[in-house]
């Protein structure tokens, strides 16, 4: 994994961006929904030179009652197909999640209400369909870390 990647919080620049309606994701309500909890977790993926445009943003809420990671929002602004980030933010979010999640004992991570066309591409990561969403638990997630961060991740074939 060769990426010269800027990770941190969403930040008021980024905040301005994603409330400007600029993404296919509702990021206005979901920043004032999600994005003020205690429990927020929130990641702007940025890529060199300058790390100063937003690639993608994610954001989802850990509920310590059930010990999960709820992720609302992952998207993408990404247009470039030769951008080195194309393809793999799903990828930065499967990995920023376990870490998280690891750090705080969690024991699994919710993708909340989940579109249909998405569901074969989130398999390929181990997640299982319960209803509307798609789970998988820490275990889970540290094989797919392990395999993404080594470059043979299953779902390297499926974009």
């Amino acid at each position: 994994m060769d990426l010269e990647l800027g990770v941190g919080p969403i930040n008021e620049s980024d905040w301005a961006y994603l409330s400007g309606g600029y993404g296919l994701l509702n990021w206005e309500v979901g920043l004032t929904k999600y994005g003020n909890d205690d429990w927020s977790f929130d990641v702007a993926l940025k890529v060199a030179p300058g790390m100063n445009t937003l690639d993608a943003a994610i954001l989802g809420v850990y509920k310590t009652e059930t010990d999960t990671l709820e992720m609302h929002l992952v998207e993408s602004f990404i247009r470039n197909p030769q951008h080195p980030l194309k393809g793999r933010v799903f990828e930065m979010m499967v990995i920023a999640s376990y870490l998280f999640i690891a750090a705080v004992d969690g024991t699994n991570v919710r993708l909340v209400d989940v579109g249909p066309e998405l569901t074969t591409y989130y398999r390929t990561f181990g997640f299982e369909t319960d209803g509307q969403d798609m789970v998988q638990t820490v275990s889970g997630l540290a094989e797919q870390f392990i395999m993404i961060v080594a470059g043979t991740s299953d779902a390297d074939n499926m974009e």
